[in-house]
Parts: C-alpha cells; sequence; structure tokens
C-alpha cells in the first residue's frame, strides 16, 4: 500500500507541476486514503500538500500581497521536491523579498538553498529520463540484435553531438 500511495503523491506533484490543482488535490487524497495509518510521516506529507496547496493557492489568488500564504506555499512546493515545484517555491520567495524586504533574511537563506536543490533535482530527473529513454531505445534496437551500448555519444566542438558505433 506505501507504494502505491506514493504513486499517487507522484502523479499528484505531476498534475500540480502542470498547473491541474484540483487533480493533484484527487491524488494526494487517494494517497491519503489508502496510505496505511502507521505511516505518519507519509500521510503527515499528503495532508499538508492538500492544504498548503489549496489553501495557499486560494488566499494568494484573493491577496496576491499575502506574504504569509506565498512563505507556506514555498514550504510545500520544497517538500513536493520536483525541479518545476523548487522552482516555483523560489518565485514564491523571491516575491517575498519583494513584497517584505525585512525578511530578507530567511528568503535569502531559502533562495540560496533551493537554487541548490533544484540543480540537484534537475540532475536527478534527467537521468531518470535519460535512463527510461535507454530502455525504450534498448527495446527497439533489441528487435535488431544491438543495444544502445553498441554506440558512443561525443561532444562536437561546436556544441553537437556525435553517434559513433562501437566495433567491438
Amino acid at each position: 500500500l506505501t507504494s502505491e500511495s506514493k504513486k499517487h503523491k507522484e502523479i499528484g506533484n505531476s498534475f500540480f507541476n502542470a498547473k491541474e490543482y484540483r487533480k493533484a488535490l484527487d491524488e494526494y487524497q487517494k494517497a491519503a486514503d489508502i496510505c496505511p495509518h502507521s505511516q505518519k510521516e507519509d500521510l503527515a506529507i499528503y495532508y499538508n500538500n492538500m492544504a498548503a496547496l489549496t489553501y495557499c493557492t486560494r488566499a494568494i489568488d484573493c491577496n496576491p500581497k499575502y506574504v504569509k500564504a506565498l512563505v507556506r506555499r514555498a514550504y510545500a512546493n520544497e517538500k513536493i521536491g520536483k525541479s518545476f515545484t523548487i522552482s516555483q517555491a523560489i518565485e514564491d520567495h523571491k516575491k517575498v523579498l519583494e513584497l517584505d524586504p525585512d525578511n530578507n533574511n530567511a528568503s535569502h537563506n531559502a533562495i540560496k538553498r533551493l537554487e541548490v536543490m533544484h540543480k540537484i533535482q534537475q540532475e536527478k530527473e534527467k537521468e531518470e529520463m535519460l535512463a527510461k529513454m535507454k530502455d525504450v531505445g534498448n527495446k527497439i534496437l533489441g528487435k535488431l540484435g544491438l543495444s544502445l551500448d553498441n554506440f558512443n555519444l561525443q561532444q562536437n566542438p561546436n556544441g553537437g553531438y556525435s553517434i559513433n558505433m562501437n566495433n567491438n
């Protein structure tokens, strides 16, 4: 059940990234509904995502200068932990700096931390995407008796790439 609930959380994150908040909320609710009650930390995340995303976004829609809602939404986006949501958290903190210069220390620190986190998460997501693409490529090439391991990718000085087949 834990993996199933995490799957719904990931689907919810995808909907959130696409700014389909209602669908994201539905997926977070499904995750919470099937998550074992013994998994208190996971449940807390699902409930927090639902509340923070829904109500903070509604509050910001009503009052775009509501600093407290921006900070809470930034925190929720950070906890979702996807590249897109981390970048949204950075934007929310930048808006906080713009609206409340006296709050600059906390938001400056958050932006610095989130920028590092964003780069790491982007790299992780890129590696996951490349692994999935490699699997698809190997399935197609496998029908021809080949694998992507039979090829080398080399970057050219102009920034392009060359694909060469190994002679092994």
